[in-house]
C-alpha cells in the first residue's frame, strides 16, 4: 500500500508512519513495522480467537503446513516481487502501464507452477496457493460512475443496481467477519459445564462416539 501513497488516501496512522520511515533503509523499516502498535492491532484483529496459549515455539516438521507470503506489484516500469525473506525488491520483468496486468498474471501463473512442480514429497503432489488482489474500492468507483451519469443525464439504473448489490454483499461480509472473529469458547465451556452438572454430558459424548464409529464402519463397507 505504501508503495503508492500518491494514489491512495491514507489515514492519519499510515500517513505518519510513511513520513517517519520514508527515508529509512529497508531493514530498519521492517523493524519499525514489527514494533508498530496500530499495525499489530490491525493484523491481530483478523486472527481467530484462541482458547489456550502455548508458549513453547516448536520448529516446523517436514510434513507440517508452512505458510509464506509474497507480494507482486507494478512500479517503476517493472513487475517487482516483495518478499520479507529477501534484502529488497526483486525485479522480475519489465512492463508498461498498458501490459502490466497481463504480465502480472503470467508471472503469478509461472511462479505457482514452478513452486508446485518442485514438490516431490508425494503428499498431495503440489503446493496450495491463495491469491488476494489489493484493488480500488468498487463501491467508491460505482458511486463516482453513478454521480457522473446523473450529472450528464444518462441512464444509470444498471449502475445503481450493481451498487446496491455490492453494498448488500459488503454488509453480509461485515457480519460474517464479526461472527468469525468472535470468541465463542467461553459460552461453549459454560454450556458444557451446565450439561455436566445436570448429568447429561456423558450421555451426549457416548452418543456422539457411537455415531462416529457407525459412520466409520459404514465408510469401510
Amino acid at each position: 500500500v505504501l508503495n503508492f501513497p500518491q494514489d491512495l488516501q491514507l489515514n492519519e496512522d499510515l500517513t505518519n508512519f510513511y513520513s517517519f520511515t520514508n527515508e529509512l533503509d529497508p531493514a530498519t523499516r521492517g523493524e519499525i513495522i514489527g514494533q508498530s502498535e496500530f499495525i499489530r492491532a490491525a493484523h491481530n484483529s483478523f486472527a481467530r480467537p484462541a482458547t489456550f496459549s502455548f508458549e513453547d515455539n516448536k520448529k516446523a516438521k517436514d510434513d507440517d503446513d508452512v505458510f509464506h507470503f509474497s507480494s507482486f506489484i507494478y512500479k517503476n516500469g517493472a513487475i517487482l516481487e516483495l518478499d520479507g525473506l529477501r534484502d529488497g525488491p526483486v525485479r522480475i520483468r519489465p512492463a508498461t502501464s498498458e501490459d502490466w496486468k497481463d504480465k502480472m498474471i503470467e508471472t503469478l501463473q509461472g511462479r505457482m507452477q514452478e513452486i508446485a512442480s518442485a514438490d516431490t514429497s508425494g503428499h498431495g503432489q503440489g503446493i496450495s496457493f491463495s491469491l488476494m488482489a489489493v484493488t480500488e474500492d468498487r463501491i467508491g468507483t460505482l458511486e463516482e460512475a453513478v454521480a457522473l451519469a446523473m450529472s450528464e443525464e444518462k441512464p444509470c439504473d444498471h449502475l445503481e443496481a450493481e451498487l446496491q448489490q455490492l453494498r448488500a454483499e459488503r454488509e453480509k461480509g461485515r457480519h460474517e467477519n464479526v461472527r468469525r472473529r468472535h470468541n465463542y469458547m467461553p459460552a461453549i465451556i459454560e454450556l458444557l459445564k451446565g450439561l455436566s452438572e445436570k448429568g447429561k454430558l456423558q450421555g451426549i459424548v457416548d452418543a456422539t462416539v457411537k455415531r462416529t464409529q457407525e459412520r466409520a464402519e459404514a465408510n469401510k463397507a
